[in-house]
């Protein structure tokens, strides 16, 4: 999740889409154990996070074969970002060290808009700016993370498999280049001078 500005492109793909009522429980599993149940008679998957220092949050993903089935990946993926009351979620994050990742930067809002990318690339542009960024694998750090105010994305869409490509700006642009950093093996830690990552990361291993 980031605590990036509020504004959204008016372009959008939508890809895969949850009911707006579809709002995250409290809880998560535990000990690295799927929780499964149901939601208005659909099937909700919340698969356990990967936390930092785990090394997987450091290692490049591999490319999604272009026949491959990603559709209970995606599922799984949108019901854990909800679930964790986040924004974006990189496969990664979940432990499945593949190049897709989730995000919906207006459900929070209201206004969901839900996108699911394989084999992305982001390329940033515009001016750069310093706004505060959360992650889901680093819980409660906020991170000053300077990056261009704009992107460009290329995908391929998760049903289909045919490629996308479409322009973001605000929110959605941040999301996304946030989450194509963790594919790469790249947090929003890795972003910053070291000496005040040194510095977060000392306050952050301190809480109890």
């Amino acid at each position: 999740d980031l605590r990036a500005a509020r504004d959204r492109s008016p372009r959008w793909q939508v890809v895969h889409r949850l009911p707006q009522t579809a709002q995250a429980p409290a809880d998560h599993p535990q000990d690295g154990q799927t929780e499964e149940r149901t939601r208005k008679g659909a099937r909700v998957t919340v698969r356990p996070l990967v936390y930092w220092p785990d090394a997987r949050l450091s290692q490049r993903c591999a490319p999604v074969p272009g026949d491959e089935d990603v559709a209970g990946l995606v599922a799984d993926m949108f019901d854990t970002m909800y679930a964790a009351k986040g924004r974006g979620l990189a496969a990664p994050q979940i432990g499945v060290m593949q190049r897709v990742f989730v995000m919906d930067a207006g459900w929070k809002d209201g206004a969901p808009t839900p996108m699911a990318c394989v084999n992305p690339v982001v390329s940033g542009a515009g001016d750069v700016i310093d706004i505060d960024e959360m992650c889901l694998s680093v819980p409660d750090l906020v991170v000053p993370v300077l990056r261009p105010q704009a992107s460009s994305l290329i995908y391929e869409d998760a049903a289909t498999r045919l490629p996308v490509s479409i322009s973001l700006t605000g929110a959605e642009a941040r999301i996304a280049q946030h989450e194509a950093d963790h594919l790469d093996g790249v947090l929003h830690l890795d972003r910053i001078d070291p000496n005040l990552r040194a510095d977060l990361l000392a306050s952050y291993e301190a809480k109890p």
